[in-house]
């Protein structure tokens, strides 16, 4: 979904740009105009100047309003959400399970996806962590409750995958625990004259926009115009699922790789299934997962991915669902990327060595 708008706002003038960290905002007369950024994997550093800087850095939104202004009181109370990717058996059929309150009054869910069962979620507060990795007690909590209200039960050796999200809630006086956190967004306008827009959840991230882009009009004294979210298709969402189906079916993909294509990249499978034939990449990087070669050059070419690690976990999937096999895919993904990026066998090394210290835990 990120990638999906990031390349609608490409689409309408957006540049776009992938593992660069802002590490101070410029300023003229004490007015917030642009970011210093430093690109992580080159270490270039560059400047991005703006009429306005909107600070939508989810978690992080509070380290960049302390860049303006230091002593200012934080809004954000870091919440830990795990999940636990489980063999289809667990969840045999099409149907989620939602326990709307355990004992401890949080929420419990089982839901199919892509192939497989997705249990979630926790909701403890925690430090802000870049790679967070789930704690021992978040996943014993899981098994638990799942076994509570699921039969057959799970067991630590069923767990194929465990991963962690962090969620930025806004702080709210009275509020004992980050599950009792109300999902509410707010925006702020800091001393310099930046805009913070925080909080919410996907479900709210077109209202969120509208009333960012509304409040920067009005920032900047300009007349708001009228908003093109409420039916505004992003990218990847634009052809219906049959006719992108059919279109791949008859290019030759098989049906499990043609569902899985469609499922991560929508009316945009079909550029996909033309590398197979311009690149003779049809083949599978796995040969337990339907995630092809033209796949991985794709999202080189069109989907910022710099990284092994945004293919395999931002963009296949591949390393959330299954680490272990994305761990043997790691060399042919590594080899690709640094054929069609220019690595040295240096940075080979590096990007390889990172990826697996940083696939989820199996």
């Amino acid at each position: 979904m990120v990638i999906a708008l990031l390349k609608s706002a490409e689409e309408l003038g957006a540049r776009v740009v992938n593992h660069t960290e802002v590490t101070a905002l410029v300023k003229k007369n004490g007015r917030v105009v642009g970011v210093h950024a430093r690109d992580r994997i080159d270490g270039n550093e560059r400047e991005y100047r703006a009429p306005l800087v909107v600070n939508a850095t989810g978690p992080f939104a509070d380290r960049i309003r302390r860049m303006d202004d230091p002593d200012c009181e934080p809004l954000i109370l870091p919440s830990r959400g795990i999940h636990l990717v489980l063999p289809k058996r667990f969840l045999p059929g099409h149907d989620g399970v939602l326990i709307p309150k355990t004992r401890d009054g949080r929420v419990l869910f089982a839901l199919p996806y892509l192939g497989y069962a997705l249990v979630g979620t926790t909701d403890e507060e925690g430090a802000l962590e870049e790679f967070p990795v789930p704690k021992d007690e978040e996943i014993d909590f899981l098994i638990d409750h799942f076994n509570r209200y699921f039969t057959p039960p799970i067991h630590r050796s069923d767990i194929l995958s465990a991963f962690v999200g962090i969620r930025p809630l806004i702080r709210q006086p009275g509020r004992r625990s980050t599950a009792e956190l109300v999902r509410e967004y707010l925006t702020e306008v800091s001393p310099g004259g930046m805009l913070t827009i925080t909080g919410g959840k996907w479900t709210s991230y077109r209202a969120m926009a509208e009333r960012a882009v509304d409040e920067a009009c009005e920032l900047l004294g300009r007349r708001p115009i009228p908003c093109r979210t409420r039916d505004f298709p992003v990218v990847g969402s634009r052809r219906p699922r049959d006719e992108i189906f059919t279109l791949l079916r008859g290019g030759g993909l098989d049906e499990e790789s043609a569902e899985h294509l469609y499922a991560h990249y929508g009316d945009q499978s079909p550029q996909i299934l033309a590398l197979t034939e311009t690149e003779n990449a049809k083949g599978r990087i796995h040969p337990d997962h339907p995630v092809i070669e033209a796949e991985l050059l794709y999202t080189i070419r069109h989907e910022y991915v710099r990284k092994p690690l945004d293919f395999l976990v931002h963009r296949c999937s591949l390393g959330l669902l299954d680490p272990a096999a994305a761990r043997d895919a790691l060399p042919i993904v590594v080899e690709t990327m640094g054929r069609v990026l220019g690595w040295d066998a240096q940075t080979t090394t590096e990007m390889e060595k990172e990826a697996y210290a940083k696939l989820p835990l199996p």
